[in-house]
């Protein structure tokens, strides 16, 4: 199941032209600014003070809303993910994990995955082992001694098939990074409502499904995603892994 984020209405076109009319004061006024960040800008590539993109436009009108994003930010991220054709990324020294966009999705998506999305489980555990690193190994050891009446000790191999089976619902990286997501404040900039631009929440494709998934739209998406990180936690980085 997609789940909807804020519902924006329709904005008629009047409002649209007073809007725009605001944002690009708002650029002129913001151009000194953008020039602030980190994250190089190609050599020889023009900073725009224009809304080069309707996508653009609509998170600049909703930067303007919340007062978290200028405009301008938006308008040299997306010139420099033209020119460069990868997300504006301000690396913090601060940044201790990252967390992975893979482009693996037909329709553009980019799948997040706190932790490489290739990684895979230990499986070679001893009881002894796999009750340190699941919380609940102990109670899974337990009930075949206890209940099923195994002849089993801590030393013994624990049978893969089991670890792969809880590893997937507590170390998994997509699921870490749907975990994480679901757990902090993305503000409005990344709601994806109603089909729109942003981070999508899937938490389960079908009945009997129980995937969750966390996906980016786009690289102005990802980059939208670091910046707020940074805002909020400074220990995530956003990295591109191509699948």
């Amino acid at each position: 199941m997609l789940r909807a984020g804020f519902f924006m209405p329709e904005i008629n076109r009047r409002f649209m032209t007073y809007l725009q009319d605001g944002i690009q004061n708002l650029l002129k006024r913001n151009t000194s600014s953008a020039k602030v960040f980190s994250a190089p800008f190609p050599v020889g590539a023009r900073e725009e003070t224009i809304m080069t993109s309707r996508r653009t436009f609509l998170k600049a009108a909703v930067a303007v809303a919340s007062g978290l994003i200028l405009p301008s930010w938006l308008v040299r991220a997306e010139n420099y993910i033209n020119a460069e054709e990868k997300p504006f990324i301000e690396v913090l020294p601060s940044h201790s994990q990252t967390l992975y966009a893979a482009d693996s999705w037909d329709n553009g998506e980019y799948q997040l995955s706190l932790g490489h999305p290739f990684e895979e489980p230990d499986t070679d555990l001893t009881w002894e082992q796999f009750i340190d690193a699941y919380d609940v190994g102990q109670e899974e050891f337990d009930s075949r001694v206890e209940d099923e009446g195994q002849n089993i000790s801590l030393g013994d191999k624990v049978d893969p098939e089991l670890v792969w089976y809880y590893w997937e619902y507590v170390y998994d990286p997509t699921r870490k990074a749907y975990r994480f997501l679901e757990s902090v404040d993305l503000g409005l900039e990344l709601n994806a409502a109603n089909g729109s631009d942003g981070i999508r929440f899937y938490d389960g494709f079908s009945p009997g499904n129980d995937s969750q998934i966390v996906t980016a739209s786009s690289l102005l998406s990802i980059s939208l995603l670091q910046k707020r990180l940074n805002q909020i936690d400074g220990t995530v980085a956003l990295a591109i892994a191509h699948i």
